[in-house]
């Protein structure tokens, strides 16, 4: 039996030997189809190359083989991957019903040893050869896991679910669906450049965009007159915090101060729009020069007065660039939930000064026009503006999944 290949064997109370990582969107592809498993493959195995794991494919799934003391810290790790729907820990099993059931008794009793009293066993059978059906499976190991355990089934509503999955290669019998992230695997979609502020907003814009397979690199426009990394902790933490997600990220940090001086008491209505689309052109500049296909913004229609689709459109239309907003069609309260769930909301809502609100005075114009705020735009010369930023640019890698930064210097971008 070729799957017990690469694994370790479980050592007392904790019969798990491995995970089993699955995939829903992946599966629908079709002649790319082998692009993606290929692409989800390498992602779980760079996310567990530090808990010794390896990763191979198993008739429409993956499977992950760790240390058996090192599966709590692999799910852990998988859970962040795009592209996964559901992993769980598991145990192989040959194809004979006397192992599957003593398998499915071990995994069940470390399944409830927290104490949860009720269960339900679900299993499928894509060996289409193996003499018993599903239902047939979920009755006889109930059954024994009844007798071994004295736990109570509850098929509804029950405490632990024991999955068994029957396949050619053997059986995996498996602890609780543990939910994914979902989406596709990084890089398979192409590159991006997103705006980072340190609000709660464009971290769940990024976050997003990498779920549909996107590559995501950050820019943030700093507050300050002088770059000192110990101001810049916050927006660190949060790209960091988004590399747990996305991978290897470069996060690019540039002043915003030349876009205050050229702006000054100007046009103070208009002055959020103005510096809205300095940063646009900005990012459009930088992004077109490193290869990547789209800008990504934290907007949302009518959340905020500058936010108006009037002022949205007339906005991206001056950027000369493809931008997109994937927070478009979300209320706050959709974006503090995945914000919190991401972990980036608690770094969000820390005190952080911001470009933009030193520009605000009296109220924001709501109804713009693509000419009225070319004209102002060009009468500021903001676009000179933009050479003296990336004089003073900043990059910081982050060269796998939660690293530190590895490497921060300043330097002409």
């Amino acid at each position: 039996m070729w799957i017990r290949e690469g694994l370790g064997s479980s050592d007392g109370g904790n019969p798990y030997e491995g995970v089993v990582i699955h995939y829903s969107e992946i599966a629908l592809k079709g002649e790319n189809r082998g692009m993606f498993e290929a692409a989800l493959e390498e992602a779980a195995r760079i996310a567990l190359s530090d808990v010794g794991g390896a990763v191979r494919r198993l008739s429409g799934r993956l499977l992950a083989t760790v240390p058996p003391d090192q599966v709590g810290g692999a799910v852990d790790r998988l859970r962040t991957v795009f592209g996964i729907s559901w992993i769980a820990p598991c145990t192989v099993a040959e194809l004979e019903m006397e192992e599957i059931r003593r398998k499915a008794i071990d995994v069940a009793k470390a399944c409830t040893s927290s104490g949860a009293a009720s269960f339900k066993v679900e299993s499928s059978r894509d060996n289409k050869e193996f003499p018993l059906r599903s239902l047939q499976i979920n009755q006889e190991l109930g059954r024994a896991i009844v007798e071994a355990l004295g736990l109570k089934v509850n098929l509804e509503e029950p405490d632990a679910e024991i999955i068994v999955e029957v396949l050619r290669e053997g059986a995996l019998v498996c602890c609780n669906r543990i939910r994914g992230p979902g989406g596709l695997p990084v890089g398979t979609t192409g590159r991006a450049l997103a705006l980072l502020s340190g609000g709660i907003d464009s971290p769940v814009a990024a976050w997003m965009t990498a779920r549909r397979g996107v590559e995501v690199d950050l820019l943030h426009l700093y507050p300050y007159d002088h770059f000192e990394e110990s101001k810049l902790d916050k927006i660190v933490r949060l790209a960091r915090t988004l590399s747990l997600y996305a991978g290897r990220t470069k996060l690019t940090v540039v002043p915003c101060w030349p876009v205050r001086i050229r702006l000054g008491r100007r046009e103070g209505r208009h002055a959020p729009l103005l510096f809205r689309l300095f940063s646009l052109r900005l990012a459009a500049r930088i992004a077109r020069e490193r290869g990547h296909l789209a800008i990504v913004t934290g907007d949302s229609v009518g959340q905020v007065a500058s936010q108006t689709l009037h002022n949205i459109s007339a906005t991206y239309s001056n950027v000369g660039y493809t931008v997109i907003a994937p927070l478009v069609g979300m209320d706050k309260e959709d974006i503090v939930r995945l914000a919190r769930s991401i972990g980036t909301y608690e770094i969000s809502i820390e005190p952080y000064p911001d470009c933009c609100p030193a520009l605000v005075r009296g109220h924001v114009a709501t109804r713009v026009t693509d000419e009225r705020l070319r004209e102002l735009y060009e009468g500021a010369d903001l676009d000179s503006g933009i050479d003296e930023a990336l004089l003073e640019g900043v990059e910081m890698d982050f060269e796998r999944r939660g690293a530190d930064v590895v490497r921060s210097a300043p330097r002409a971008i």
